[in-house]
């Protein structure tokens, strides 16, 4: 009978015992299946869409229009809005959640320095090596001090580690959109409040120019009415005018005051710290979108970028949990002293040395990992569907 080298037979064993493991261990029970996702190559791009990367607006885009005081305030409302400052530590936060799962994937390593306090009865399997020690009836006691460093490395054989940084990245990228959507909806709001206010100040200027005339008109009837050429019935009709004119100057005022405090609101600002807002020309029109809608322009809205970030995380959310079905490996390592006397403790002879690869399976676990698949992949469901 032919006898197998050691190493064939180590490496025999070793192969039986991981087919063991992995007939052993938990199943995947249930799991819903993935809903359908549009590949965006199916959506074509409409043919009138020929404008350049040049020609699509700014995240600044409020600087086109070259107005110091609309950027002023766009800046103020960008600042001071709890809105946006909440959006910010959401990001802040995603970051931490980026940076600890990548944690995970890297070396542990901590500093150890342990006393223990222990006794040993002649019924222990160290008793034979207590015998230098105090002994009574009960048995003697010592204390084990122990120095040194230990680490610990995860084998992230599956992915898992791998899809859970991925999953955080993804809803990093969703805070970013949404905070780029806040932004866009802060600059909007004051944008639009801005230029009706603009709007509102040529439109005085207009009923002013009108009052003027209406004045003029009451005055000439006057004239005309004090000479005997006219009756007093239009000079009653040119005051009229004059005072329909002045009505709508007065509630175009109360409608610039109501723009002023909105856009107080917006910019967080009190009475005392509201700028003056002055009149300026309002721009030229410039057109710079397609006629029409098309998958590339619907792709640019800020929500649909933080869905697609949350899908993105969820996915991983999903791979990170089948990975957990599968074994787990990692190394854990120890050096440094251990002695029972502190002036022993750093003596070569008391150095201690450790190696532990260590193999972890789930075998039993309640339904735990079969649970959370179903709810990260009905969530992940949930998701593409919106």
């Amino acid at each position: 009978m032919m006898i197998l080298p050691f190493s064939a037979r180590l490496r025999g064993t070793l192969f039986t015992l991981t087919l063991t493991l992995l007939s052993g261990c938990a199943l995947i029970q249930d799991e819903p299946a993935q809903v359908a996702i549009v590949n965006p190559q199916q959506a074509q791009l409409a043919q009138v869409i020929h404008l350049a990367n040049s020609d699509w607006p700014a995240a600044r885009w409020w600087e086109a229009y070259d107005d110091p005081q609309l950027n002023m305030l766009i800046n103020r409302a960008l600042q001071n809005s709890p809105t946006m400052q909440a959006a910010r530590l959401r990001i802040s936060q995603s970051q931490s959640t980026v940076e600890l799962a990548r944690s995970a994937m890297g070396l542990q390593a901590t500093a150890v320095a342990a006393q223990n306090r222990l006794r040993i009865t002649d019924k222990s399997f160290s008793w034979p090596y207590s015998y230098s020690l105090p002994v009574d009836k009960n048995g003697p006691w010592y204390t084990l001090n122990t120095v040194g460093v230990g680490a610990q490395l995860n084998i992230d054989l599956w992915g898992a580690d791998r899809a859970r940084v991925a999953a955080a990245i993804g809803e990093k990228n969703a805070r970013l959109a949404e905070t780029a959507g806040i932004e866009l909806d802060i600059a909007s709001s004051v944008a639009q409040l801005y230029f009706a206010m603009q709007a509102t100040f040529q439109k005085i200027a207009l009923l002013q120019e009108l009052e003027g005339i209406a004045r003029f008109s009451v005055e000439a009837h006057e004239h005309r009415t004090r000479r005997g050429l006219e009756d007093s019935v239009d000079v009653a009709n040119a005051q009229a005018e004059q005072l329909a004119a002045r009505q709508q100057i007065i509630s175009a005022e109360g409608m610039l005051t109501q723009y002023r405090e909105t856009l107080r609101a917006l910019i967080g600002a009190d009475a005392q710290s509201m700028p003056a807002i002055h009149p300026v020309a309002l721009p030229a029109l410039q057109e710079t979108l397609p006629p029409s809608l098309s998958f590339e322009l619907l792709a640019r809205r800020p929500d649909l970028q933080a869905l697609r970030g949350y899908v993105t995380a969820s996915l991983s959310q999903v791979d990170a949990a089948k990975a957990a079905f599968y074994p787990h490996f990692d190394i854990k390592a120890f050096w440094g002293y251990n002695a029972l006397s502190v002036g022993d403790l750093f003596k070569s002879s008391f150095q201690q040395i450790n190696l532990l690869p260590g193999l972890y399976l789930p075998i039993f676990d309640g339904g735990r990992l079969n649970a959370n698949l179903q709810s990260v992949r009905t969530a992940s469901n949930i998701l593409i569907k919106q």
